[in-house]
């Protein structure tokens, strides 16, 4: 396994995407190592099932392609159809990477039809969930501008629209954590949780009262481990 997701930086010093090249590949490599960690710590005893252990592997070759795409949506934010192409021509890229990886490594020892279908669908999820997230925060965008016209002597029903996003690390954050449980909106309602509507107004970047982040919290718990109030970015 590789020690860095993303390699060397390609924009120059004087770029000014060359620093945040360099804290998005900090912040990969903190998790990479925090996912083998976590991978080894899962690791099956010797005396257990074979098929324990098969299962454990297939899991970590998920999680890895998880990993790989979130960075992957990172570095390739969907602002058109050009952008939303190229993501899924990384994933693809990605994905028989993944595929070509375990057919050298575990020959033999686990069914890469099911898993190349596992992938498949974990890609079209990265995808779906970056589209409409970059969706939803244009649809926040054209309604900010509209209040900005309507401050300006526009018609006062043009800003009957949703309010300015301010908490787009917030946002950021909570996809990440609902494309690692492979959750829409609609689960976390179905936990127990938040209902759909203010998920999504989550997902804009937009406000929600403190007992919605604490309801939130406890319902991601629930899966892959403790999620803290604390977590939870505050812009």
């Amino acid at each position: 396994m590789a020690d860095d997701l993303l390699g060397p930086n390609p924009f120059p010093p004087e770029d000014a995407r060359h620093s945040s090249f360099e804290q998005l590949r900090g912040k990969s490599i903190g998790d990479l190592s925090a996912f083998k960690a976590r991978v080894l710590a899962a690791l099956p005893p010797e005396e257990a099932d074979p098929a324990e252990f098969t299962n454990w592997q297939v899991q970590g070759v998920i999680g890895l392609f998880d990993l790989n795409a979130r960075y992957a949506c990172a570095l390739i934010p969907i602002t058109d159809a050009q952008t939303a192409l190229k993501l899924g021509h990384v994933l693809d890229q990605l994905q028989l990477a993944m595929l070509e990886s375990v057919r050298t490594t575990m020959k033999g020892k686990l069914n890469l039809g099911d898993l190349n279908c596992t992938l498949r669908q974990r890609r079209e999820l990265w995808l779906s969930q970056a589209c409409s997230l970059a969706s939803e925060l244009d649809v926040s965008k054209r309604n900010a501008r509209r209040k900005a016209g309507d401050s300006n002597g526009s018609r006062p029903w043009e800003n009957q629209t949703a309010e300015d996003p301010k908490y787009l690390g917030r946002a950021t954050w909570l996809k990440e954590r609902l494309q690692e449980r492979a959750w829409t909106e609609h689960d976390v309602k179905r936990q127990g949780g938040p209902d759909i509507k203010t998920v999504r107004k989550m997902l804009q970047g937009q406000d929600v009262r403190e007992d919605v982040l604490e309801r939130l919290v406890k319902v991601l718990s629930k899966k892959r481990g403790k999620v803290d109030l604390m977590d939870i970015p505050r812009g």
